[in-house]
């Protein structure tokens, strides 16, 4: 069986078991749905705008193309990792439908904390320079209009959810967004798995570690739930890839396989 894939331009990816579905998928994204504000879409792009085009097309994939939810994956790469994250909270709290999974791509747990530490290129900062002064950074981060809560999302998502299967990727020599963004998810959707609390000391003292070398290395972690569920969330930091390349790397296609119990076809 096939992986049918849903491009929502640069943002966001929608995968789907069985490819009877690609074409009308495909057909959607590119020519019936645009985010507000490009190409033909009217509107502004805000947060609530983004994250309602992802609710739409979930929507679409559930009620129309009749695709049931175990059978969809959500992924996202960099801005598109905040939406899918919004998407999966909005479907599992208010709906109850969980997903075969969701992988997140070069994630970053806030906009405000992802602005105070990020360089244009990895090379320029923007409010870097006003790391000595906390005030002028928190006033600056004040008035970003959508903050894109990304750590907050997911913890109430793990929490609510009866089963989850969260995969976070990041490369290493990611200069946009740095792979410590994805150890502060690990560590909050970890956290989120326990109902008195983990610190961040008891998180690394129980996670599964591997290290794998020259290409980076893997944390794991597992939670039984009251509903007979398991909650199984992995973190796995690569050596290379950057921000943008990595997103075609073979972890990338090898984490939407493994959520589909589905073995890649050798060439």
């Amino acid at each position: 069986m096939a992986i049918a894939p849903i491009f929502k331009k640069a943002y966001w990816l929608l995968a789907a078991a069985g490819g009877v579905y690609m074409l009308f998928l495909f057909l959607l994204l590119n020519e019936g749905l645009q985010r507000q504000g490009f190409g033909w879409s009217t509107g502004t792009p805000t947060e609530r705008g983004l994250i309602m085009d992802g609710i739409s097309l979930v929507k679409w994939a559930l009620e129309v193309a009749k695709i049931p939810p175990e059978r969809l994956v959500l992924v996202g790469q960099s801005l598109g990792t905040a939406v899918a994250t919004a998407v999966a909270e909005h479907f599992v709290v208010e709906s109850g439908i969980e997903f075969a999974g969701m992988v997140l791509v070069a994630a970053f747990s806030d906009l405000p904390t992802l602005v105070r530490t990020y360089s244009i290129g990895g090379i320029i900062p923007i409010l870097a320079p006003l790391r000595p002064y906390p005030p002028l950074q928190k006033f600056f981060g004040r008035h970003i209009k959508d903050t894109w809560q990304t750590s907050t999302r997911l913890a109430n998502m793990v929490r609510t959810s009866k089963v989850l299967n969260l995969v976070l990727i990041h490369a290493k020599n990611d200069f946009d967004i740095p792979w410590k963004h994805s150890d502060v998810l690990f560590h909050t959707a970890a956290n989120a798995t326990s109902e008195t609390g983990l610190s961040t000391q008891q998180i690394d003292g129980v996670k599964h570690h591997v290290e794998l070398g020259t290409a980076g290395w893997r944390n794991s972690w597992m939670a039984g739930t009251r509903h007979g569920g398991v909650k199984k969330i992995r973190q796995e930091v690569l050596m290379h890839g950057g921000h943008n390349r990595v997103i075609t790397y073979a972890p990338v296609a090898k984490a939407v396989y493994d959520l589909f119990d589905l073995e890649p076809r050798p060439q």
